[in-house]
C-alpha cells in the first residue's frame, strides 16, 4: 500500500473515532483538547519536529519555537483553570508530598552547572500541573480522564502502527550498532513501550467500566476500542519492551482485581500483593539462582540489557552523594561516556530511581521516597474504596514503580509521569469525592458551582 494512502485511511479512521466520541461525551468543555495536545506531544516528538522548525540552538538552548508554544499552553492552561475558582494554596495544602518534591528539584537550581537552564526545565515540567489541572476541573472529571487518553489512544496507536509498515523514515530508527529498531512516533523503542503500554492500560480500563455500566449500545462501538488495543499490544510486541508488556500485564491485573474470585473478595490482600511486590523483586534480584531463570525467560540477560553497564558510569563520573548536580544537569555535564566498547551519548541512566539520584543526590531519593510512600498510602485507600478510580489510579501508580526500574519517568515529561501525576492529585481530598463516587453517566448531574477547597 503507498504511504500516502496508508496514511489518508488512518487519518480519516481517527477523525471518524473523534467525532464518535466527541458525541458521546456532551459534558466535555472545549478546554479538554489542551490537555489531548499536550499529552500527544509528550508521547511523540515536539511540535517542531512535526513543523519542521529547525532550532540552529544546542541542547541547552532548547527549540526557541516549542518554548514559546509550552509557555503558551501552560499560561491558557493557568488562565482556565483560575476562572474555574482553582486556588493554588489549596491545591499545595492537599498534596503536600508532591510541592515538596518539586520544591526540591527547584532547590537544586542553586547547585546547578546552569542555573537558567534548570529553572527553564523545571518551569516547563511544573506547567504540566496546570494542564492536569484542565481535566480535574471538568464538570465530570473522570468522563474527562477517559476523553483524554482515548483521545490520545486513537492518535499515537494507530498513526505507529502506519510509520512502522509503511513510513519507514518516521517509524524506524538504527541505534549505535547499525542495528533497526522500531519506534512509530516516539524517538525510541522504549518510548513506543511507554505510550503502548499507558495507553492500552486506559483502554482496558475504559472497556470495563462502559462493560459494567452497559454503556456499549452497539457491537461497533466496542469493536474500535479492542482494534486499538489490539494495535498497543502488537506495539509492545514489536517494540520488545519488555519492561512495558509486564507492566501492562500488572496494570491489567489491578483493573481487573475485582472480577476475579481470588482477588475481590481479599481486597486488603489484593493489596498488599500490589503494592508488596516491588520489594519482593528488588530482593529476589539479590539471588542469582532464582533471578537469572526468570530473566532468561524474559528474553533478557542478567545485566537487563547491557542497564548494569549504563548504571556503571556513575562510578565513571560520580555526583556529590549529598545533593547530586541539578535536576535534568547530568548528562548535559556527561555529553559522551564509555558503555562497554563503545562511546555513546544518554539522555537518560535507565532507572528512574538512580536518575533522582543524579539530580539530587541522596537527599533527593529521601523526598523522592516520603512522596512514594504518602502517594502509595493514598492509593491504597482509594482502592480499598472500590471504585473505578481508585483501581486506575492503583494501576498507574504499582506501574510507575514498575516501570522506574529500567526506566527513567519520575519528574520527567512522558505519557506515564504525566498520568502518574494526574491520578494523584485527582486522589487527593480536592477532587477525590467527585472522582470516586459511585453514579452512572446517565444519573450525573455536573456540579457547576463546585469550590476547590481542601475538607
Amino acid at each position: 500500500m503507498p504511504p500516502s494512502l496508508a496514511l489518508g485511511i488512518c487519518w480519516a479512521a481517527i477523525i471518524w473515532m473523534f467525532y464518535k466520541d466527541h458525541q458521546k461525551r456532551p459534558n466535555c468543555s472545549k478546554a479538554l483538547w489542551i490537555p489531548v495536545l499536550w499529552l500527544l506531544l509528550l508521547g511523540s516528538h515536539p511540535l517542531s519536529f512535526w513543523l519542521g522548525v529547525r532550532s540552529g540552538g544546542t541542547d541547552l538552548d532548547g527549540n526557541p519555537f516549542d518554548r514559546m508554544f509550552y509557555i503558551m499552553m501552560i499560561v491558557v492552561s493557568f488562565a482556565i483553570v483560575s476562572r474555574r475558582g482553582m486556588a493554588l494554596s489549596s491545591l499545595i495544602r492537599a498534596n503536600r508530598a508532591i510541592s515538596l518534591f518539586y520544591i526540591f528539584l527547584a532547590l537544586t537550581i542553586l547547585w546547578a552547572d546552569f542555573p537558567f537552564v534548570t529553572f527553564r526545565r523545571w518551569f516547563k515540567e511544573i506547567g504540566g500541573i496546570f494542564v492536569i489541572l484542565i481535566i480535574l476541573t471538568e464538570q465530570d472529571p473522570l468522563e474527562a480522564i477517559e476523553a483524554v487518553f482515548l483521545r490520545c489512544a486513537y492518535v499515537l496507536l494507530p498513526l505507529s502502527v502506519v510509520f512502522i509498515k509503511y513510513v519507514p523514515a518516521l517509524g524506524r530508527v538504527f541505534d549505535h550498532t547499525g542495528i533497526p529498531q522500531y519506534v512509530g512516533v516516539a524517538d525510541q523503542k522504549n518510548a513506543l513501550g511507554e505510550i503502548a503500554l499507558v495507553f492500552s492500560a486506559a483502554i482496558i480500563w475504559s472497556m470495563v467500566r462502559h462493560y459494567e455500566k452497559r454503556q456499549y449500545k452497539t457491537l461497533r462501538e466496542f469493536a474500535w476500542p479492542l482494534l486499538v488495543l489490539l494495535m498497543g499490544c502488537w506495539l509492545l510486541r514489536i517494540s520488545d519492551s519488555k519492561t512495558s508488556i509486564i507492566c501492562l500485564g500488572v496494570a491489567a491485573l489491578i483493573l481487573l482485581s475485582h472480577k476475579l474470585p481470588f482477588l475481590k473478595t481479599r481486597p486488603r490482600f489484593s493489596l498488599f500483593i500490589f503494592l508488596g511486590a516491588l520489594p519482593f523483586i528488588l530482593l529476589l534480584k539479590e539471588v542469582p539462582a532464582v533471578s537469572d531463570p526468570i530473566l532468561r525467560m524474559l528474553g533478557r540477560n542478567t545485566t537487563l540489557t547491557n542497564r548494569t553497564e549504563i548504571w556503571g558510569v556513575i562510578k565513571e563520573h560520580p555526583v556529590n552523594p549529598l545533593i547530586g548536580s541539578g535536576y535534568l544537569m547530568y548528562w548535559d555535564l556527561n555529553k559522551s561516556v564509555q558503555v562497554g566498547e563503545f562511546d555513546v551519548s544518554l539522555k537518560t541512566i535507565h532507572n528512574g530511581y538512580l536518575e533522582i539520584y543524579l539530580d539530587g543526590g541522596f537527599l533527593g531519593l529521601a523526598v523522592l521516597f516520603f512522596m512514594l510512600f504518602c502517594l502509595g498510602t493514598r492509593a491504597g485507600k482509594t482502592y480499598l474504596g472500590g471504585s473505578e478510580y481508585g483501581r486506575l489510579f492503583l494501576a498507574i501508580f504499582v506501574v510507575t514503580l514498575f516501570f522506574n526500574l529500567s526506566e527513567s519517568v519520575f519528574a520527567r515529561r512522558g505519557p506515564l509521569w504525566f498520568s502518574f501525576l494526574l491520578l494523584c492529585i485527582g486522589g487527593s481530598p480536592l477532587f477525590s469525592d467527585r472522582l470516586t463516587r459511585s453514579q452512572s453517566e446517565k444519573d450525573y448531574v455536573p456540579d457547576e458551582s463546585v469550590e476547590y477547597s481542601v475538607t
